[in-house]
Formats: C-alpha cells, structure tokens, sequence
C-alpha cells in the first residue's frame, strides 16, 4: 500500500518504492516511488531552479511508472533549466 491514514487529511503518500498490480486485464505493473517529502520520485537531476507541479491522481500519475509522468518526462526537455518537483494534493495540504 503507497498510502497511509493521516488524522488530518485521510491519507497520505507513504514514503518507499511500490510495485502496483495492474488496473485492469490489459493494464502492466507499475513502479510508483514516493519521496520522504511526499512528492513522487521525478528524476534525477538536481537544478537550481525549480518547477513545482500540484494537484491530484492525474499528477501523481496513478497507473503510471516512475519514468512515465508528464513530470518525469518533462524534466529531460532539452531546453529546460529547472528540476521538477510533483507533490499530490493530499501532501500540499499538509504543508
């Protein structure tokens, strides 16, 4: 499970890399890493600058690997200069 109770907001990301069983019959596993800021693993590359994605399931990618987000893939832009930094709504708000 790549979630744990929180008193305040429900549920929380839980920190650790997960392998997740398929959504469906014709979906894959997916590897989803959660970071211990509560953000999803976005890359490897450590800018200055920073961008900073909020919001729900679409960006936390569920069903998505790690390497498969429009974060993730976002970062490896040629022209981009910042990191990429993704936090799912639930730990924004814990913040």
């Amino acid at each position: 499970i790549s979630s744990i109770e929180d008193t305040v907001l429900g549920w929380r990301p839980k920190t650790g890399k997960y392998t997740l069983k398929p959504w469906s019959k014709s979906g894959k596993v997916t590897i989803l890493t959660n970071l211990e800021d509560g953000g999803r693993l976005t890359g490897y590359n450590n800018k200055k600058e920073k961008i900073i994605f909020l919001g729900g399931s679409f960006t936390k990618g569920w069903a998505v690997d790690d390497n498969k987000t429009f974060s993730w893939l976002l970062l490896f832009r040629p022209y981009l200069e910042q990191d990429i930094l993704e936090w799912p709504r639930t730990t924004l708000l814990a913040m």
